[in-house]
């Protein structure tokens, strides 16, 4: 079963945030937990971790795009 990785907000004033890098690619097998993409809001760079288990199957973001919280980012299956 996929299961879709969308945008959390990390923290409480956070509306949207830019993708400044992608850590695992197309292929890679991620647990719980494994850090995703580091996030840049209005207030810091933080880490976004995996909430589910699987291989990464598809990457609909990239490096450097702004999205709103709640938009798609990644497939996890």
């Amino acid at each position: 079963m996929a299961t879709t990785i969308n945008l959390p907000k990390l923290g409480q004033t956070m509306e949207e945030g830019t993708v400044v890098s992608c850590k695992v690619k197309v292929g890679d097998k991620v647990n719980k937990g494994d850090v995703l993409f580091e996030i840049e809001t209005d207030k810091a760079t933080l880490e976004m971790e995996s909430t589910a288990e699987g291989t990464v199957q598809e990457i609909v973001v990239a490096e450097g795009q702004t999205l709103n919280v709640g938009d798609k980012m990644m497939v996890i299956g």
